[in-house]
Parts: C-alpha cells; sequence; structure tokens
C-alpha cells in the first residue's frame, strides 16, 4: 500500500447558517464538537476560555439520540443533536422552554 495524503474540501455552508442564526442569543444558541467532544465552535467562546461560562450541556446531548428536556439553572431546555455524516462531528442546539 502507498502512503500520501488526501485532500478533502468539506463545504460547510450548511453548518454555517444554523450556527449564526443562533450567535449570540442567550435563550437558544448552537455549539459544535467534534469526535471527542471538544468544542469546535461556540458562540460563548470568549466567556468559556475566561473562566466565566462553562457550558454544562455536552454531557446530555451526547447521551441522547435526538433531543432531551433537561432542568438546568432554574429552567427547562430541549437539547437537540445532530451527527454530521462521517464527519463525526455533531451540532448542537441548546434552546430554552418557556
Amino acid at each position: 500500500m502507498k502512503s500520501g495524503v488526501l485532500l478533502l474540501e468539506y463545504y460547510t455552508d450548511s453548518i454555517d447558517e444554523v450556527l449564526l442564526h443562533y450567535k449570540s442569543q442567550k435563550s437558544a444558541y448552537c455549539y459544535l464538537l467534534d469526535t471527542n467532544r471538544r468544542l469546535l465552535y461556540h458562540p460563548f467562546e470568549k466567556e468559556i476560555v475566561s473562566g466565566m461560562y462553562q457550558e454544562k450541556t455536552v454531557k446530555e446531548a451526547m447521551a441522547c439520540k435526538n433531543y432531551k428536556i433537561e432542568e438546568q439553572s432554574g429552567g427547562k431546555w430541549l437539547i437537540e443533536r445532530q451527527q454530521i455524516g462521517y464527519t463525526g462531528w455533531n451540532v448542537v442546539l441548546v434552546n430554552s422552554i418557556r
């Protein structure tokens, strides 16, 4: 077997649209995880890095098949997860239920 480098081009336009739609809303936001549950994108990245915010829904999101309703921080939250094809990445939507 020969060794070498394989270059793939993966269009992320549809993912970008979803992530940008929920960019700055505290009551509804979306983030992206890699296969090791590390954040690839989060709208509150600066707050997370500075220690002012901690994402508490990763475990719940990865434990559910499609969606889960979770009670946290004095409210109910709808947590939805969708894996992105063969990448193994996951888009997670967190939405407040009033």
